[in-house]
Protein backbone atom coordinates (compact mmCIF):
# COMPACT_ATOMS: atom_id res chain seq x y z
CA UNK A 1 0.00 0.00 0.00
CA UNK A 2 1.28 3.42 -1.03
CA UNK A 3 2.32 6.22 1.47
CA UNK A 4 -0.40 8.86 2.53
CA UNK A 5 1.71 11.97 1.33
CA UNK A 6 -0.17 12.92 -1.86
CA UNK A 7 2.88 14.08 -3.57
CA UNK A 8 4.55 10.67 -3.36
CA UNK A 9 1.01 9.01 -4.68
CA UNK A 10 1.75 11.67 -7.54
CA UNK A 11 4.84 10.50 -8.81
CA UNK A 12 3.60 7.10 -8.04
CA UNK A 13 0.71 7.24 -10.54
CA UNK A 14 1.75 9.41 -12.72
CA UNK A 15 -1.55 7.78 -15.38
CA UNK A 16 -4.02 8.43 -12.91
CA UNK A 17 -2.69 12.16 -12.02
CA UNK A 18 -2.42 13.07 -15.79
CA UNK A 19 -5.74 12.10 -16.17
CA UNK A 20 -6.98 14.40 -13.04
CA UNK A 21 -4.96 16.96 -14.89
CA UNK A 22 -7.30 16.75 -18.33
CA UNK A 23 -10.46 16.56 -16.14
CA UNK A 24 -9.54 19.11 -14.33
CA UNK A 25 -8.46 21.40 -17.05
CA UNK A 26 -12.35 20.78 -18.79
CA UNK A 27 -14.04 21.67 -15.37
CA UNK A 28 -11.39 24.42 -15.36
CA UNK A 29 -12.46 25.78 -18.67
CA UNK A 30 -16.36 25.65 -17.71
CA UNK A 31 -15.72 26.72 -14.10
CA UNK A 32 -13.89 30.22 -15.27
CA UNK A 33 -15.97 30.94 -18.35
CA UNK A 34 -18.55 30.95 -16.52
CA UNK A 35 -17.66 32.74 -13.44
CA UNK A 36 -16.26 35.39 -16.11
CA UNK A 37 -19.47 35.88 -17.40
CA UNK A 38 -21.29 36.31 -14.19
CA UNK A 39 -18.58 38.59 -13.14
CA UNK A 40 -19.17 40.57 -15.97
CA UNK A 41 -23.16 40.67 -15.58
CA UNK A 42 -22.97 41.27 -11.60
CA UNK A 43 -19.80 43.84 -12.16
CA UNK A 44 -22.39 46.54 -10.04
CA UNK A 45 -22.69 44.26 -6.76
CA UNK A 46 -19.42 45.41 -5.59
CA UNK A 47 -17.85 42.58 -3.16
CA UNK A 48 -20.89 40.42 -3.42
CA UNK A 49 -20.06 40.09 -7.11
CA UNK A 50 -17.50 36.92 -6.22
CA UNK A 51 -19.39 34.74 -4.20
CA UNK A 52 -22.16 35.06 -6.23
CA UNK A 53 -19.57 34.53 -9.57
CA UNK A 54 -18.37 31.73 -8.11
CA UNK A 55 -20.61 29.53 -6.22
CA UNK A 56 -22.58 28.61 -9.44
CA UNK A 57 -19.31 28.20 -11.37
CA UNK A 58 -18.09 25.89 -9.10
CA UNK A 59 -21.42 23.93 -8.86
CA UNK A 60 -21.62 23.66 -12.84
CA UNK A 61 -17.63 22.53 -12.84
CA UNK A 62 -17.76 20.34 -10.12
CA UNK A 63 -20.83 18.23 -11.87
CA UNK A 64 -18.88 17.91 -15.21
CA UNK A 65 -15.85 17.12 -12.84
CA UNK A 66 -17.81 14.54 -11.19
CA UNK A 67 -18.92 12.48 -14.17
CA UNK A 68 -15.33 12.66 -15.71
CA UNK A 69 -13.46 11.64 -12.63
CA UNK A 70 -16.07 9.07 -11.73
CA UNK A 71 -15.96 6.98 -14.55
CA UNK A 72 -12.48 7.97 -16.72
CA UNK A 73 -9.81 8.66 -13.92
CA UNK A 74 -10.72 6.76 -10.88
CA UNK A 75 -12.62 4.10 -12.61
CA UNK A 76 -14.92 4.18 -10.18
CA UNK A 77 -17.84 1.62 -9.98
CA UNK A 78 -19.70 2.29 -6.65
CA UNK A 79 -23.31 3.76 -6.09
CA UNK A 80 -23.17 6.99 -7.89
CA UNK A 81 -25.68 8.24 -4.53
CA UNK A 82 -22.60 6.85 -2.01
CA UNK A 83 -19.96 8.67 -4.07
CA UNK A 84 -22.05 11.76 -5.31
CA UNK A 85 -22.52 12.54 -1.30
CA UNK A 86 -19.17 12.20 -0.58
CA UNK A 87 -17.86 14.26 -3.78
CA UNK A 88 -20.50 17.32 -2.29
CA UNK A 89 -19.19 17.00 0.93
CA UNK A 90 -15.46 17.49 -0.40
CA UNK A 91 -16.57 20.00 -3.41
CA UNK A 92 -18.16 22.04 -0.58
CA UNK A 93 -14.95 22.30 1.58
CA UNK A 94 -13.18 23.12 -1.47
CA UNK A 95 -15.92 25.56 -2.56
CA UNK A 96 -15.70 27.52 0.99
CA UNK A 97 -11.49 27.56 0.98
CA UNK A 98 -11.59 28.76 -2.54
CA UNK A 99 -14.14 31.20 -1.98
CA UNK A 100 -12.72 32.41 1.03
CA UNK A 101 -8.96 32.80 -0.62
CA UNK A 102 -10.77 34.72 -3.60
CA UNK A 103 -12.39 37.11 -1.07
CA UNK A 104 -9.18 37.68 1.27
CA UNK A 105 -6.59 38.08 -2.44
CA UNK A 106 -9.43 40.54 -3.73
CA UNK A 107 -10.31 42.48 -0.64
CA UNK A 108 -7.29 42.29 1.36
CA UNK A 109 -4.64 42.18 -0.78
CA UNK A 110 -6.00 43.98 -3.69
CA UNK A 111 -5.23 41.35 -6.56
CA UNK A 112 -7.48 41.14 -9.55
CA UNK A 113 -10.29 39.58 -9.92
CA UNK A 114 -8.97 37.03 -12.42
CA UNK A 115 -5.54 36.27 -10.96
CA UNK A 116 -6.96 35.35 -7.65
CA UNK A 117 -9.03 32.91 -9.38
CA UNK A 118 -6.19 31.48 -11.06
CA UNK A 119 -4.22 31.06 -8.05
CA UNK A 120 -7.04 29.81 -5.54
CA UNK A 121 -7.32 27.09 -8.31
CA UNK A 122 -3.89 26.14 -8.49
CA UNK A 123 -3.49 25.62 -4.63
CA UNK A 124 -6.66 24.04 -4.44
CA UNK A 125 -5.65 21.48 -6.96
CA UNK A 126 -3.59 18.73 -5.46
CA UNK A 127 -6.21 19.36 -2.40
CA UNK A 128 -8.83 18.09 -4.66
CA UNK A 129 -6.88 15.28 -6.10
CA UNK A 130 -5.89 14.10 -2.88
CA UNK A 131 -9.09 14.05 -1.39
CA UNK A 132 -11.00 12.61 -4.65
CA UNK A 133 -8.51 9.52 -4.68
CA UNK A 134 -8.15 8.60 -0.86
CA UNK A 135 -11.84 9.58 0.04
CA UNK A 136 -14.66 9.92 -2.64
CA UNK A 137 -13.05 7.12 -5.39
CA UNK A 138 -10.90 5.49 -2.97
CA UNK A 139 -10.62 1.51 -4.10
CA UNK A 140 -11.91 -1.05 -1.73
CA UNK A 141 -9.06 -3.38 -0.99
CA UNK A 142 -9.25 -6.84 -2.03
CA UNK A 143 -7.84 -10.05 -0.72
CA UNK A 144 -4.81 -10.39 -2.92
CA UNK A 145 -4.21 -6.30 -1.78
CA UNK A 146 -4.20 -6.94 1.90
CA UNK A 147 -0.41 -7.50 3.44
CA UNK A 148 -0.53 -11.44 5.13
CA UNK A 149 -1.62 -11.81 8.55
CA UNK A 150 0.95 -12.96 11.02
CA UNK A 151 -0.12 -14.91 14.20
CA UNK A 152 -2.19 -13.23 16.98
CA UNK A 153 -0.35 -12.44 20.12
Amino acid sequence: MMGRNPVLQAVRSPGELFKFMASSLIAFAVDFSLYSLLVFLFRGLGGLSIPLSNIPARIVSASVNFGINKRLVFSNHDSVRVTGAKYVALAALVLTGNTALIAFLVTCLSVDKFAAKLLAEILFFLISWYGQREYVFRRKATRSSMPPRGPSQ
